[in-house]
């Protein structure tokens, strides 16, 4: 069976404003916030929001150009995310108002618990619970010199927000292994880095 979820990407059209890619069709609402870069949340809200499939529309958001300006285009982020009638969260995106390289990134104190999940088809699976207390963007999990597959291979978390990442190691390992060889790194250490 086929079938596409909503996406909502946001990209920025100078003197057009913020625009959103809809892949799958919908009839529902967008919730965004905009926080700083260190996870104080500035403003929020939500607005009904219908668009057909494989469409471009404006996404109905207030005008955030006084935030801009005084917190300036570095430091500023907003989240995303299409809601269904109930309110469940069909698809989630972020827009930076800045180049990788301008941000003013916190140290997002990423944190991974890795537990057992039950094997699944007699595959071992392990349970990554990822956490931030900032904004944390470019999340990657590895396990160097174990091959692996991720349920999520590349997200960003808000303030505050956990997610759960499934491992399947493709061959079984001791769990403790697992747990000393797995690596989690953001834009942040990265940047960090250089």
């Amino acid at each position: 069976m086929l079938f596409s979820t909503p996406l909502i990407t946001g990209y920025s059209l100078l003197v057009i404003g913020l625009f959103g890619l809809v892949m799958g069709s919908f009839l529902n609402c967008l919730a965004w916030r905009l926080t700083t870069l260190d996870g104080a949340t500035l403003a929020s809200g939500a607005a009904r929001f219908a668009a057909p499939a494989q469409s471009v529309h404006p996404l109905p958001l207030p005008d955030l150009s006084a935030h801009l300006a005084h917190y300036g285009p570095g430091n500023l982020a907003l989240w995303l995310s299409a809601l269904d009638a109930e309110g469940y969260v069909l698809s989630r995106d972020h827009w930076l108002f800045a180049e990788p390289r301008l941000l003013a990134l916190q140290d997002p104190a990423l944190a991974v618990d890795l537990g057992e999940a039950p094997d699944v088809d007699g595959e071992q699976v392990l349970k990554a619970t990822v956490s931030v207390s900032a904004p944390a963007f470019g999340i990657r999990l590895d396990l160097p010199g174990i091959p692996a597959l991720f349920g999520d291979g590349f997200f960003a978390l808000e303030p505050d927000e956990t997610l759960d990442v499934y491992v399947t190691p493709l061959e079984r390992a001791d769990p403790a292994e697992l747990r000393r060889r797995l690596v989690a790194r953001s834009l942040y250490d990265i940047a960090r880095s250089r």
